[in-house]
């Protein structure tokens, strides 16, 4: 095992116990050599891409989990390729895959971005829909269009993931924006 990859298990395992010191510590170490690869179709590009695909997954898991948004949608932005077909075809499946684009899903609801959630929804094939980390935001949608805010509350308790709670709290404060806001805007209908 290289030196490369025992820092990069050292920083997946210091996102899943939530140690942010230790992970702070290693990204920036991690992304510099990432610079170094070149990506070529060969058996060390796949090594380099499954690398570099791992330590951006774990980067979004992990300014998730300390709620930095604008480094969850850097990381976004960049492992998102990797889950195009021309990357999955050559890549070992990723298992937090699902749990990324979920993520993703989340975050656009959260901050009202609703066009943007169905592109993201519409890029993801059918058969991935029955996966809980899509199912959920799915739900979670379909409620907040209903109206169901009180099934919003109560699906916030059977999140298929600990990270989910981020943008849960984040879509709660911005319900409670829209709510008000709604009603004033009936009001003045009504007036």
């Amino acid at each position: 095992m290289s030196l490369n990859q025992l820092d990069l298990d050292n920083f997946v395992d210091a996102v899943k116990v939530n140690n942010f010191g230790g992970a702070a510590a290693l990204l920036p170490k991690l992304k510099i050599i990432c610079t170094t690869f070149t990506f070529t179709e060969n058996q060390q590009g796949i090594y380099e891409k499954i690398f570099h695909r791992t330590l951006l997954e774990n980067a979004c898991l992990y300014y998730v989990k300390i709620k930095d948004i604008l480094g969850f949608n850097r990381n976004f932005a960049q492992v998102k390729q990797y889950y195009d077909e021309k990357h999955t075809s050559i890549l070992s499946p990723s298992q937090n895959h699902l749990l990324i684009l979920g993520l993703n899903l989340l975050h656009l609801l959260s901050s009202n971005q609703l066009p943007d959630f169905h592109t993201e929804l519409e890029l993801i094939p059918v058969e991935m829909h029955k996966d809980p980390h899509i199912r959920h935001p799915i739900q979670f949608e379909q409620y907040l269009m209903e109206g169901a805010y009180n099934k919003l509350w109560s699906s916030r308790a059977d999140v298929p993931s600990e990270t989910y709670t981020v943008f849960m709290d984040m879509m709660f404060t911005t319900v409670r924006y829209i709510i008000p806001f709604n009603f004033y805007n009936l009001n003045n209908l009504i007036i």
